[in-house]
């Protein structure tokens, strides 16, 4: 079934700096699912330069993709460096911390910081599951509701309350496919466009192991796609529980 993660080819990639390949992280036995993942994926070639968001821009991110077949494949180099630098979760190369001690204020604030609003001192970026310890974090728990999202310290009431619109279905949200209800190991044609749709698309939801998530966007009259990690701005207080910057979960 092409929901399972597969491993690309061995040899050297180029991360956006300089060659990783430290500590690398031996590449689990094939299935033969994955090898035939592997083969369709890849059959038309690797991603060209067209297949990222503005491509031509001096501001261009290489972890915005124009369609979902590059953004996988995008994911699955990404995983490979990963590897190679000997981890196993994935760091966003574009938004957040890029080192230990990196407040990532320029990923939160465009140019200075608003009254109000949180210094760069006062904030340490956590993984969800440091954010949640008791429960094991869910990007939607029994369901998506118009009143799930609670506004942070961010004036974004207006991405609230599309969200509010959209969680009337949880498709918008997460898709429509669920591999539980898949007996028979064949994807249908139904069940195949359900796995594209939605703001968080079922094809990569196999990433999340990975702190590896893909958000889909309709931007300049088309389909976006954005790779990001699991890494969310908290209160650097030094005491109690973690608490989020800006939006959260009621739950």
């Amino acid at each position: 079934m092409p929901y399972k993660p597969m491993e690309i080819k061995k040899g050297k990639l180029k991360s956006e700096s300089k060659e990783e390949e430290l500590n690398p992280i031996p590449e689990p036995e094939k299935s033969p699912d994955d090898k035939l993942f592997d083969e369709i994926l890849w059959k038309d070639g690797k991603i060209k330069e067209t297949d990222y968001f503005r491509h031509k821009s001096p501001f261009k991110k290489k972890t915005i993709l124009n369609s979902d077949i590059a953004c996988l494949k995008r994911c699955e180099e990404l995983l490979t460096l990963m590897r190679r630098k000997g981890k196993t979760m994935f760091e966003d190369p574009d938004f957040g911390p890029q080192t230990k001690d990196d407040t990532a204020v320029d990923s939160i604030y465009f140019g200075d910081i608003p009254s109000g609003y949180p210094k760069p001192k006062e904030i340490k970026w956590l993984r969800i599951t440091e954010i949640s310890k008791l429960k094991r974090p869910e990007f939607i728990d029994a369901g998506a509701e118009t009143n799930d999202v609670i506004q942070g310290a961010l004036g974004d009431c207006w991405f609230i309350g599309a969200l509010s619109v959209l969680a009337t279905e949880d498709k918008y949200l997460r898709g429509d496919f669920d591999p539980k209800k898949n007996d028979d190991d064949i994807i249908s044609d139904a069940e195949a466009k359900g796995m594209t749709i939605g703001v968080y698309p079922p094809m990569f939801h196999y990433l999340r192991k990975h702190g590896m998530y893909v958000m889909r966007f309709f931007k300049d009259y088309s389909w976006r796609y954005v790779i990001i990690d699991d890494r969310l701005p908290c209160y650097n207080r030094g005491y109690g529980e973690p608490e989020l910057v800006f939006g959260k979960c009621r739950s």
